[in-house]
């Protein structure tokens, strides 16, 4: 995590839960946060987001010639499968999209010989405020069965970490006992 020392990292959804986590985590280990937030639950605005933040981001690493930048979208393990409870179908359609679109932009770096990295992360059951209402009483009361913001945080430093010449492209974390996926 030394070279990241004094760089900037632009934090979405930094205000709670996992985003303020690992804001926390970038600024003990150095970095420059900015953090915005928003407050918009429309699934489809967020993978706009996500999508813009990204190619902006790219767009300035390179105008800047920074070109050992990192981006790194949380995902969902729900990108990956569809929970046969809920009505949580659009909501893994655009997970899945999200993996799809990173996977992508790695695609376009590796083309123009950019050593940028992508990272998708794609937690299982992660115990937040938006997520509470959803995890059963069994799950708050046993914490191997949901991950906790930091422990989404843990899996973004992991990333950050890899040596300059590797690409740590997927990581996908679940609880010990978790029985969601």
């Amino acid at each position: 995590m030394e070279r990241w020392k004094g760089r900037v990292a632009l934090v979405t959804g930094a205000s709670m839960g996992i985003g303020a986590a690992i804001a926390g985590d970038l600024v003990k280990n150095g970095m420059v946060v900015v953090g915005c937030a928003r407050h918009v639950e429309d699934i489809q605005v967020n993978l706009l987001a996500a999508t813009t933040v990204a190619h902006l981001s790219i767009k300035s690493m390179k105008e800047r010639n920074v070109n050992d930048g990192h981006i790194i979208n949380i995902s969902s393990s729900m990108g990956h499968a569809v929970l046969e409870y809920g009505n949580l179908h659009t909501y893994s359609a655009t997970k899945h999209a999200l993996n799809a679109i990173t996977e992508g932009l790695r695609h376009e770096l590796r083309k123009e010989n950019s050593t940028i990295r992508t990272t998708v992360i794609c937690p299982s059951l992660v115990q937040t405020g938006s997520t509470e209402d959803f995890l059963l009483e069994e799950a708050l009361q046993v914490p191997e069965k949901a991950l906790q913001p930091l422990d989404v945080s843990a899996a973004v430093m992991y990333a950050l970490s890899a040596p300059p010449c590797v690409n740590v492209r997927h990581i996908c974390i679940a609880a010990v006992l978790d029985g969601y996926f």
